[in-house]
This record gives structure tokens, C-alpha cells and sequence, in this order.
């Protein structure tokens, strides 16, 4: 499962929101997953979302790397779990642990190393 999109930054979904449970199993899907919480209003989010899908493309077929985007406002109980207080905010779990948070924009480059933990925030 190496790139799950939970909902879409454009539309809320029509799905009910993850509970906790359902949030930690995806963020431990993979070895390594980052989580972008983001939301459609977000001027900085919705710039983001051609890094995110440029590093989509580069992660494709690697079952160690996700990354999973979520609606900030759709998902408010696992924002409030996760103490997400603003967007976009990235957060790296390894084997579903938090291991870093970053607020705020990063360059293709910056989000592949947070993905693969090789930068600390």
C-alpha cells in the first residue's frame, strides 16, 4: 500500500471520517508513512499538491514508503489524536510511531527525505 490518498484536498469525502483505530493501521501500512494532514481553503496546502503527487510518482512500487493525505477538516477527531493544529503538516511514522512533524511547505526534494527519515524536524 504504498500511496493511499484517505480523502481529497478538492472534495470532502463521502466516506465517514477514520476513527483512531483506523487512522493507526493506515499510518502503519507501510514501514515507513508520511501523513499530510491538509485541507481545500489552504493556499500553502494547495501548493503542495504537485510535490505530493511528484513524490507519489517516485515512491510508486515501493511497499517501505506511503504517503497518506487527509482532510483536515474531514478527519478532526484523528487531527485532534494527532494534535494537528494547523496546516499542511507532515507527519513520519516508522512502523506506525511518530517520529518527526514539519509544518508548514517542502520541496519534493525536502518531503522525499522526510519520507524516508533521513531529515530531522
Amino acid at each position: 500500500l504504498p500511496v493511499t490518498e484517505a480523502s481529497s484536498a478538492a472534495a470532502k469525502p463521502s466516506r465517514p471520517p477514520l476513527s483512531t483505530k483506523e487512522f493507526a493501521q493506515l499510518a502503519a501500512a507501510a514501514p515507513k508513512t508520511v501523513v499530510v494532514f491538509k485541507t481545500a481553503w489552504c493556499t500553502p496546502c494547495r501548493e503542495m499538491v504537485p510535490v505530493i503527487e511528484a513524490t507519489k510518482k517516485a515512491i510508486d512500487g515501493n511497499s517501505s514508503l506511503a504517503i497518506l493525505e487527509l482532510d483536515w477538516d474531514h478527519e478532526t477527531t484523528v487531527a485532534e489524536a494527532e494534535k494537528v493544529t494547523g496546516v499542511p503538516v507532515f507527519i513520519q511514522y516508522v512502523d506506525g510511531v511518530e517520529k518527526a512533524r514539519h509544518s508548514g511547505k517542502l520541496s519534493e526534494s525536502e518531503l522525499l527525505k522526510f519520507l524516508e527519515g533521513n531529515e530531522k524536524n
